[in-house]
């Protein structure tokens, strides 16, 4: 083993050192088993709190002459190289952390451990006695956590963004929270009101998708999105492509997060418990078999219970009680002829009620209960020239909504797959051949109140939502530069028992893609991408693409953003569902450069574009079954910009990034009565967004990192009149989104303290977004009669802490 720490270097020259003095006194004896009987000393030496063998780390067994009781040295009494000890020896640990160090004299000797990125351990022993297992100390600045390496496809994306699990774990304002993490990163947009959303490159949150392996989750957050649902540790990384991705990913017109599982550890159990203002998690990993591994992970959030309390001090508050949970499962085995097998579940819950106070009591008003649960099989086999894969995968959601006025309630069983193999012909060239497939069955039951002439107290809607897609992706490495064109074949099906007559049910888009990279010099690359992206409309009414406008939307009090809104529905798909199929066509292009020193630190700068186009038919109520065209709407979209990221990858001590992001988003709508209409800005258009952020690594196992953020205020419709009449008093909007909210800026701090023990470590941390309490605006209150403006709705100060407990 090599030392590459100067500090380990010189402890080890220095005790090797010892050796010619203790030859040079003659008064010791030269050879302390010439008048006892030596023996052979053995042991083990771990890391503190996960307990995982240290290998190649350095041990000095030396004798001494203290009168101490046995056990650890306090670093201020450690040996000193000005009194040399009379003998030394010395070993190295296996790749079991065993040592065994021979012709060591019976009694009280002092064992020395030192290695790289280990704090150096002094401990007393009687080698005569049964020897426990010796704890060595990581140093405040090397990771400790042990992650299982597997092998990860190179993804045919240029300009894609990676975050590690340290990473993850330690940005400041996001809780340790994995796609929280990745609203930090440049083209990303700010999440309106800090909920859970993800805005890639000005698209809309439902135009991206999120991958857990190799299939998508229905939805990234819990309801009012508190944290993403599922925990960071059960991943080995993720990565963010916000455009411009590979022919192997479909169904989206935006951009998509990768989220990469990692396989348990076989070094023994470990796992961790964690528990927090709203949310407390636990997690078990280890050996299973010979060859096999597990996870397991579980978290449950308790904001309706710290509410509940609130509610018990104060008789008049009334509150909207979230209530969430998710879980994780997977067992991986390692098969002969280099193939692997995993088996994973993964799940997650939300129930919110929303209540009032009328009469002296409470009264629940709504009630949404929203699950998902899936599992899946995953075989895979990378052995010589051929790598193949086949995943297939079962999900079950169920939603629910309760209302006075209104019940409803939905079905849907989800069966997917993917099924590909790669085959490496030459050291320059590859191709992979692939498909996936969604076929997703639904049934949505409502009931409404008999008052409501123009439709069925009771409704009943059956059918099913296919997707289908062939890719082809190839490598192709010539010299500095590397091509992977692709195309992807998508066909999209969808059957309703209500049909509207119209011939629609079944579309096809053909999308052809190319990255490319050339490594111009030894640290600079030039990175660019064409292509077409495809995605079918979502099963719910017209409106879901995410760009019709505010003013739609306003309503009561309290006028929400359009991007807001989005966020906080909580519909099910209940309305406006039929079987006519619509497809989003975008088309996504890019340019860029990248530096990266040998320091670590790297320099990323690229310019983007997108262009969308949005036809969404559907027949109006009482036309239904009639051989008649559509009623159509027809938007385009464009974004555009550029995006710049300096980073300082993890170091020693310190990582950190820059990233700054300058663009334009906006859209065009038009019916069939008219043409397009006039540009106007989205309500995801962020002109200008910068986001600082650091950690560091302090002395004594303090770590500190603080997140600074400037972003361009949020497109909302303003209110521009009154209408009263005897049903109460109604806002009249003005120009579509023409004004915006005030600069957003917030700073967060996170300080973490890690204690570590000989089999366990102790985490504590405080992370406190906007730290100022500077009142950001997400949404406006209005006066009764809407004639004025009285107060606003923001985040304020949020302290968050939280302790968690490894072994």
């Amino acid at each position: 083993m090599m030392l590459r720490n100067p500090r380990c270097l010189a402890l080890v020259l220095g005790a090797l050192a010892w050796l010619p003095c203790a030859v040079a006194q003659a008064e010791e004896p030269a050879d302390p088993c010439a008048s006892v009987r030596c023996l052979e000393l053995r042991g083990v030496v771990r890391r503190s709190g996960d307990r995982v063998p240290i290998a190649s780390a350095r041990v000095l067994v030396v004798p001494e002459r203290s009168a101490r009781k046995p056990g650890d040295v306090p670093t201020r009494d450690h040996l000193r190289p000005e009194d040399p000890p009379a003998w030394v020896r010395s070993g190295s640990t296996d790749e079991q952390g065993a040592f065994a160090i021979a012709d060591v004299p019976p009694g009280r000797v002092r064992v020395v451990v030192i290695g790289d990125g280990l704090a150096r351990r002094e401990s007393i022993i009687v080698t005569t006695a049964k020897q426990r297992p010796i704890f060595v100390q990581p140093l405040s600045a090397s990771p400790f956590r042990t992650v299982v390496k597997q092998p990860q496809r190179t993804t045919a994306a240029t300009t894609s963004t990676s975050l590690s699990q340290e990473e993850i774990a330690t940005l400041p304002g996001t809780q340790g929270d994995p796609l929280r993490a990745v609203q930090s990163l440049p083209g990303v947009g700010r999440s309106p009101g800090g909920l859970g959303m993800l805005v890639l490159r000005g698209a809309a949150p439902n135009q991206s998708r999120v991958f857990y392996g190799e299939h998508p989750i229905p939805r990234a957050f819990h309801v009012l999105g508190f944290t993403s649902v599922l925990q960071a540790d059960v991943l080995e990384g993720l990565e963010v492509q916000p455009s411009n991705f590979g022919a192997r990913w479909g169904n989206a017109s935006g951009g998509v997060v990768l989220l990469h599982p990692r396989r348990g550890r076989r070094d023994g159990v470990h796992g961790h418990a964690k528990i927090d203002l709203i949310s407390a998690s636990a997690l078990v990993e280890g050996r299973l078999g010979r060859k096999g591994s597990y996870i397991v992970a579980a978290q449950r959030g308790y904001v309706d219970a710290v509410l509940r309390v609130a509610e018990r001090i104060d008789p008049t508050a009334v509150f909207a009680l979230p209530r969430y949970f998710d879980y994780q499962g997977q067992y991986d085995r390692d098969l002969s002829g280099g193939g692997q097998l995993t088996v994973r579940l993964i799940g997650s819950g939300d129930r919110w009620k929303a209540r009032y106070f009328q009469g002296g009591r409470r009264i629940d008003g709504y009630e949404l209960s929203d699950q998902f649960h899936r599992a899946e099989v995953v075989h895979a086999r990378d052995r010589g020239r051929w790598r193949t894969l086949v995943t297939p995968a079962f999900r079950f959601d169920n939603a629910t909504t309760e209302s006075e006025l209104a019940d409803s309630k939905r079905r849907t069983y989800v069966v997917s797959w993917r099924a590909e193999a790669e085959h490496r012909f030459t050291q320059r060239f590859s191709l992979t051949l692939g498909t996936d497939a969604i076929v997703a069955p639904f049934q949505v039951k409502s009931q409404s109140m008999e008052f409501n002439a123009s439709a069925p107290a009771e409704r009943t809607i059956r059918g099913h939502d296919t997707s289908i897609g062939l890719y082809a992706n190839a490598t192709l490495r010539l010299g500095g530069l590397t091509l992977w064109p692709g195309v992807r074949l998508s066909a999209f099906s969808r059957r309703a028992n209500e049909n509207t007559g119209v011939d629609r049910s079944a579309k096809i888009a053909f999308d052809p893609r190319v990255l490319a990279r050339w490594d111009v010099a030894r640290r600079w690359s030039l990175h660019g991408g064409f292509g077409a992206y495809s995605q079918p409309d979502g099963l719910t009414q017209s409106g879901s693409s995410g760009i019709f406008s505010s003013g739609e939307l306003a309503g009561g009090r309290v006028v929400l953003p359009a991007a807001l809104q989005q966020a906080l529905d909580p519909g099910i798909g209940s309305a406006g569902l039929n079987d006519i199929v619509d497809v989003y066509r975008a088309w996504h292009g890019s340019l860029g450069f990248e530096w990266t020193s040998r320091f670590g630190l790297s320099v990323r700068a690229t310019a983007f574009a997108r262009w969308l186009q949005v036809l969404e038919s559907y027949v109006l109520q009482g036309t239904r079954r009639v051989s008649a065209a559509p009623f159509t709407t027809e938007q385009h979209a464009r974004n555009y910009g550029g995006e710049l990221l300096v980073r300082q990858r993890i170091s020693n001590k310190l990582y950190a990034w820059v990233g700054y992001t300058l663009m334009r988003s906006d859209y065009r709508n038009a019916n069939q009565a008219s043409a397009l209409g006039p540009v106007r800005p989205s309500e995801y258009d962020q002109r200008h967004n910068l986001v600082v952020l650091a950690s560091y690594a302090l002395p004594h196992d303090f770590r500190i990192g603080g997140r600074f953020r400037v972003v361009t205020g949020t497109p909302y419709t303003p209110v521009v009149g009154t209408v009263i009449n005897e049903f109460g008093a109604f806002p009249v909007g003005g120009e579509i989104n023409s004004s915006r909210f005030p600069v957003f800026h917030q700073l967060d701090v996170r300080l973490d303290r890690t204690w570590y023990r000989k089999r366990t470590t102790w985490t504590a941390y405080v992370d406190v977004q906007n730290v100022y309490n500077h009142q950001n605006v997400e949404a406006l209150i209005y006066a009764g009669d809407f004639r004025s403006i009285v107060g606003n709705l923001g985040l304020p100060i949020f302290p968050s802490l939280g302790i968690r407990l490894d072994w």
